[in-house]
């Protein structure tokens, strides 16, 4: 969770700024103190602390008194500021809940104007933006009310909004944080708190807490607008496609904002592959540390069957081939290994051809049954037009090819020798000489 802040706050240049925290001592804001006192000692931020005592409970008072000692105890600054919500509802004829949600926000406002903060932090997370998305489609909200909670309003920030009470609950055992319990978030006569206790459980029991990814995942697409959709099209137009791979330069990924890096590679997966996956803030970081990486070659694994890897200031993203260890070859059949489709026929005449997928080799020269299979680490072959025997995998990448490629290669053999790199190159031991009568044809052809 301390990267994801760090990342929070590069994302809206709020580094080496002062920060005022709304801390009410409940386990969603002690984390977020937690992680800002982190950030502190390693002098990326100064930041303070306002309490507000609503007095509508009896354990009000221990609570200002927890969070006082904790400030003092950590020597942060810190405002507490006791309003009465009560006389302010009366005189408004607001509901509870909107009268203290309105003086909050008028003492933060004021505070952090006093004490000259940048940004104030709250800390509402995952789950606070669902309760507030399904209220609203109660309430018939449209387009801008189903949106949600705003990362960013003003100078109002949610570092957490992405994170899960989950998360949350985790960190605070971890680092072994005390905390006080507000006992109004058990009442389930308020909306909000009938959501959390009554109807969530309910709907993750049945549908698991992949419904809810789903939920944040449909209202990050609604919040597109049509100038960032056609932006993200033209920018997906833009990119190199394969039949196995796609390929975006380093420099011009790196030129995206955060928000479309995500998309751009969420959109491209699905409209190539047919995979929908979703580019979290963990696997985000994880590419730009490949990107960054002097090291090429590294690799992170997107799902199961896709993985992205950069090499030579490329991105790529791929679908992993695996299964058969020896395909046979049929001849007048289609064989298949991996995205690539294998055709043998044994003629009486060749043809000759500079097309890299296809290839003649001499009968004779071969032992069958032949078979497809992926390059392997012991591979060798005599290149054709090179002297000496070589590395598969070395003479690959002599060739440029990335290395994710070099074993995803699949190779034509008869028994143990390799005899075609399928669309790269053929062993000089079975190329067509004067003196060859029987021939086999060889194509390749991606699906």
């Amino acid at each position: 969770m301390i990267e994801q802040l760090k990342h929070f706050l590069q994302k809206h240049s709020l580094t080496n700024t002062h920060i005022l925290l709304a801390l009410s001592g409940g386990i969603d804001s002690i984390v977020l103190f937690h992680l800002l006192l982190r950030c502190k000692h390693e002098g990326l931020l100064h930041f303070s602390v306002c309490h507000i005592n609503h007095q509508l409970r009896a354990e009000s008072e221990e609570e200002e008194h927890f969070v006082l000692e904790l400030c003092k105890k950590h020597s942060i600054l810190y405002h507490i500021e006791k309003v009465d919500v009560m006389e302010f509802k009366n005189h408004t004829k607001s509901s509870l809940e909107m009268a203290a949600h309105t003086l909050r926000y008028q003492v933060f406002k004021r505070i952090a104007i006093h004490h000259n903060a940048t940004a104030v932090f709250t800390a509402h997370h995952q789950e606070d933006q669902l309760e507030t998305i399904f209220m609203r489609l109660g309430f018939g909200a449209g387009h801008e009310g189903i949106q949600g909670l705003a990362e960013q309003n003003g100078f109002y920030y949610k570092p957490l909004l992405n994170t899960s009470k989950n998360q949350i609950c985790a960190y605070q055992k971890e680092h072994k944080l005390s905390y006080v319990e507000d006992i109004s978030n058990t009442d389930e006569s308020i909306p909000r708190n009938f959501w959390r206790h009554s109807i969530f459980p309910q709907i993750r029991s049945r549908f698991g807490d992949a419904y809810f990814k789903n939920v944040l995942k449909t209202i990050e697409n609604i919040n597109l607008t049509e100038h960032d959709n056609q932006l993200l099209e033209t920018e997906l137009a833009k990119i190199p496609t394969y039949v196995s791979y796609i390929q975006l330069s380093v420099s011009q990924f790196k030129g995206y904002l955060s928000f479309f890096q995500k998309k751009i590679i969420e959109k491209a997966v699905y409209k190539w592959f047919n995979v929908d996956i979703n580019i979290n803030r963990t696997l985000l970081k994880m590419i730009h540390d490949i990107i960054s990486s002097d090291e090429g070659g590294k690799s992170v694994e997107l799902t199961s069957e896709i993985r992205c890897q950069t090499h030579k200031r490329i991105l790529y993203i791929y679908r992993v081939f695996s299964g058969q260890n020896k395909v046979p070859l049929h001849f007048e059949k289609e064989n298949f290994i991996g995205h690539n489709c294998v055709l043998a026929e044994k003629v009486t005449s060749f043809i000759e051809t500079t097309h890299r997928n296809i290839e003649y080799i001499d009968a004779h020269c071969v032992k069958e049954p032949l078979y497809l299979r992926y390059t392997t680490d012991s591979d060798r072959f005599i290149p054709l037009g090179f002297s000496g025997t070589k590395s598969v995998k070395s003479f690959l990448k002599g060739q440029g090819v990335p290395p994710f490629l070099r074993e995803q290669t699949p190779v034509l053999c008869s028994g143990e020798k390799v005899v075609w790199i399928l669309g790269t190159r053929l062993d000089a031991s079975f190329k067509v000489t004067e003196k060859t009568t029987d021939f086999i044809r060889l194509e390749v052809q991606e699906r």
